[in-house]
């Protein structure tokens, strides 16, 4: 099941980035992957469909990253979904302007549910 949508995963935990990978890409999304929340995709004009952004990436902190990605025109129509095991998510999420947010630890079928009605169901 192709549907041609991309979603980026921004998480500085290996496990995390693997699980939600191969469970995204079993769904029939592409996925692309970074471990440090560095925006390169912004050089290139590439942009994904969907973020999945975690709050804590060690030196850096998502909520921010998800401001300045919300900021800049070019970005601004990313939706992004803030994931993290930080109390506060839901509020955090609002504040950092994120589209929707999801508390780790997380169940596959809420993962799925919530990246559908981001980007939808493979409509290109």
């Amino acid at each position: 099941m192709e549907n041609n949508k991309t979603i980026l995963i921004v998480d500085d935990d290996a496990s995390i980035i693997n699980i939600m990978s191969l469970i995204l890409r079993n769904t029939g999304y592409n996925v692309s992957t970074n471990g440090n929340g560095d925006l390169h995709f912004l050089q290139d004009h590439i942009y994904p469909d969907l973020i999945l952004l975690d709050n804590e990436l060690g030196s850096k902190n998502g909520a921010e990253i998800c401001r300045h990605l919300k900021d800049n025109p070019l970005t601004q129509h990313i939706p992004i979904m803030l994931v993290s095991a930080t109390e506060g998510l839901a509020q955090i999420s609002v504040h950092a302007g994120a589209n929707d947010f999801l508390p780790k630890p997380f169940d596959v079928e809420t993962l799925l549910l919530k990246v559908a009605s981001l980007i939808g169901k493979g409509q290109p």
